[in-house]
């Protein structure tokens, strides 16, 4: 056969201490082909198909696998405009000056790859750039580094930079960014970032529709210059130290879908216009301070469908308007200090046929709970209504509409007969009747019911 050391030499004897491998380095062939070398021994990544000149555009496809560091040769690829190394381990290299030399490139993406140190400033000579991805881990900006290199991707509708440390740049970083003007997507979760300005003199991000900033250290009120971006579909701000009361302006955010407050410091009300939304489909405020009733213009929001206020001080009672929420998956209003009767509008309405999960648990709601209240919740799977001073009384030969997976009705009272309407729920996983009254031997069925 054919050996390293050529035809019929015998192999090479192994040295007890080899020489390191040299890293994998990504390259270009003459060709325009991007390959992996090693020592003048190249592999071949892509698809295996004829390979296309730079002139046809470069276009770069993710790899898996791949590491090393990435070649100057990328520059041959004059005409490159999409280049995508997402998800691939370059063992914390830093990323190369050299990629702010693509004077076409379109699409860029660096994130989760490894890639270490600062972000170079010479990104900002990508001037056609329209999307940037450089979520990291290990990326951070070099102190002094004011963001202005961003500012120059006049371009730029798509900019994800989340858990890349931007610690050193508040409060540039929305100055710079505030020089996107066609910017309609932003991602900065959990980057450090320590300040988040009250004011604008001049909002230039009108064609955001995505701002993504979970997860920092602001300790700031909200900024009432949020209520300009007319074109928010999502907004989450959620554990990133805001506190203070929320201003009124929501009325203006006509096509918000999704939002996203929860885990702050934030009192007062519930700004009342924010039910005035009829495009919003998902709301979090839970883990906050309000100390404010639920309103009944709560009945506005007839596109949500998932409701989150857990753990708001909210008081009062539930207003039978909530029965108007029509699209409603969830509803959580657990760990607050509600009070008074749960509205049988809850089960009353067909509409609200789609509510898997009811938690109303923890709260000093009374009464009595019926059919009356569950009657058209046919798609119900968790139902949560512990540590309340609650009766839940249903017919003797009732048989629900619902198959639940999970009910937790401890500290209410159910007995004193075992609740014989358990006997067709036949997926129970997890269940909790303690404290409840219950002055009853368990049935035999109970038994067969779980056996499976």
């Amino acid at each position: 056969g054919v050996h390293e050391g050529g035809e019929g030499r015998p192999p090479r004897l192994q040295s007890r201490h080899p020489r390191p491998i040299p890293p994998l380095v990504l390259v270009a062939s003459p060709s325009g082909l991007l390959q992996m070398e090693r020592r003048g021994v190249r592999q071949h990544h892509g698809p295996r198909r004829a390979a296309q000149p730079p002139e046809c555009g470069g276009l770069l496809r993710q790899f898996d696998g791949v590491g090393g560091e990435i070649g100057p040769s990328l520059l041959s690829l004059t005409h490159l405009r999409r280049l995508n190394l997402t998800q691939n381990d370059f063992g914390g290299a830093r990323i190369p000056k050299f990629l702010g030399s693509f004077g076409r490139l379109r699409y860029l993406d660096l994130s989760y790859s490894n890639f270490g140190g600062a972000i170079p400033p010479q990104l900002g000579n990508l001037s056609t750039l329209r999307y940037l991805s450089l979520s990291s881990y290990n990326l951070m900006i070099d102190a002094g580094d004011d963001l202005q290199w961003l500012a120059r991707l006049s371009s730029l509708t798509f900019l994800q930079m989340n858990f890349v440390n931007l610690s050193t740049a508040s409060p540039d970083w929305l100055r710079a960014v505030n020089q996107l003007p066609s910017l309609q997507q932003l991602y900065l979760s959990g980057c450090g970032l320590t300040a988040l300005p009250d004011s604008l003199s001049r909002v230039n991000l009108t064609a955001l529709t995505t701002l993504d900033l979970r997860g920092n250290f602001f300790n700031s009120t909200f900024p009432s210059w949020l209520f300009e971006l007319r074109s928010l579909s999502y907004l989450a701000i959620s554990n990133s130290e805001l506190y203070g009361t929320v201003p009124a302006g929501f009325g203006n955010l006509t096509r918000l879908a999704q939002l996203d407050l929860s885990g702050n410091s934030l009192s007062g009300s519930i700004p009342v216009d924010l039910w005035s939304l009829a495009s919003l489909t998902t709301l979090d405020l839970s883990h906050n301070s309000f100390t404010s009733p639920l309103l009944p213009q709560i009945g506005n929001t007839t596109s949500l469908s998932q409701l989150n206020l857990v753990q708001c001080f909210l008081v009062g009672s539930i207003p039978a308007e909530i029965g108007r929420l029509t699209s409603l998956t969830e509803l959580r209003l657990s760990g607050n200090s509600l009070s008074g009767r749960i509205p049988a509008e809850i089960g009353n309405l067909s509409s609200l046929s789609d509510l898997s999960t009811l938690d109303l648990s923890d709260n000093s709601l009374e009464g009595t709970l019926s059919e009356l209240h569950f009657v058209n919740l046919t798609e119900l799977v968790a139902l949560y209504a512990y540590a309340n001073p609650l009766t839940i009384r249903f017919d003797h030969d009732w048989v629900p509409p619902f198959q639940l997976q999970s009910i937790k009705v401890d500290t209410c009272d159910l007995g004193p007969a075992f609740p014989r309407w358990l006997r067709s729920q036949e997926f129970l996983t997890d269940i909790d009747l303690s404290n409840t009254s219950i002055e009853d031997t368990l049935p035999d069925w109970f038994w067969n019911s779980s056996s499976g």
